[in-house]
């Protein structure tokens, strides 16, 4: 039997600290993965790393205790894994670098590619590689001088790496806009609407919906925004049908993977769907899906 490496990298490295809301998110996701790997695996063929300043785990898997220096924890696993499905952040590009050693290190990945994380990291290089076949992409640009020649309107700025909303402002007008702007930023405009996110499986060229799910989204004073909750597998039909139509559109144009991916759109006041981006990993509305489901998402990537 194959021996399975869960990276789950907040609760592995002890990111984010022992009582933030980022931990409660990753503690979360962490419970679905063991939940589903316990279902197609023996208990001994399974491990995950965990940082020792956490509260102890109720699993009855293997642990490659992790207390300051993550990476070398993280070299050892890799050489009692046979197989890795990783869960990490988006930005500096630590998912695909965990992604890419896991590869060099002979490792079976059950998350992503390291192509298709690399191309959905840079929202920038994303929005390059769609927008001259897909009208439903969400224009971005990289600079405020850019933007000085367009119309007047609000924008929303975000970090070009990542995902969520850390970071992401909405600006109602340039020189509001002015204050964020760095090399490191990219630029949207903002869409009135209702946003939600897709859960989607992929196998090869053909990409699999498994749910939509509303998120529920506020600003502070300062314009930041921030996500508070999401509604899992809402019931939502003419939205359905146009991700159906998206999803071999998407397949084509990006790197081959499989896995579990997140699509994050909007709906805008005139029913117009526009995608804003894909999170290449495992998301939180996976985890809600998975611990009120008796299926296993798991064996169908094995």
């Amino acid at each position: 039997m194959a021996r399975l490496l869960i990276v789950e990298y907040v609760t592995a490295s002890g990111m984010g600290g022992t009582h933030s809301h980022l931990l409660c998110e990753a503690q979360y996701m962490l419970d679905a993965l063991v939940k589903d790997a316990l279902s197609q695996y023996k208990a001994t063929d399974i491990a995950i790393l965990y940082h020792t300043a956490l509260a102890d785990v109720a699993y009855s898997v293997s642990i490659f205790p992790v207390e300051n220096n993550f990476y070398a924890q993280w070299q050892q696993a890799l050489i009692w894994a046979d197989q890795v499905f990783i869960v990490a952040p988006e930005q500096e590009y630590l998912l695909y670098q965990l992604t890419d050693e896991a590869h060099q290190a002979q490792c079976e990945v059950l998350s992503c590619s390291a192509e298709f994380i690399a191309a959905c990291t840079d929202k920038y290089y994303f929005y390059q590689l769609l927008q001259a076949h897909c009208s439903f992409v969400i224009p971005t640009y990289r600079y405020l001088p850019v933007l000085e020649s367009l119309e007047k309107r609000t924008w929303i700025t975000k970090p070009r790496e990542g995902a969520g909303c850390e970071y992401t402002y909405y600006c109602p007008h340039l020189e509001a806009l002015s204050r964020y702007q760095n090399t490191q930023m990219i630029i949207q405009p903002y869409i009135a609407g209702v946003v939600y996110s897709a859960c989607v499986l992929c196998q090869a060229d053909k990409w699999i919906l498994l749910c939509v799910n509303q998120q529920h989204i506020k600003s502070d004073d300062k314009g930041q925004l921030f996500y508070r909750k999401f509604s899992v597998n809402i019931h939502y039909p003419l939205l359905e049908k146009i991700l159906l139509q998206w999803l071999p559109q998407l397949s084509a144009l990006l790197p081959a993977t499989q896995g579990y991916i997140g699509l994050d759109f909007i709906v805008d006041d005139n029913k117009k769907v526009w995608l804003l981006e894909i999170n290449p990993r495992f998301t939180t509305s996976y985890a809600a899906l998975q611990l009120n489901s008796t299926a296993s998402f798991l064996s169908v990537l094995l």
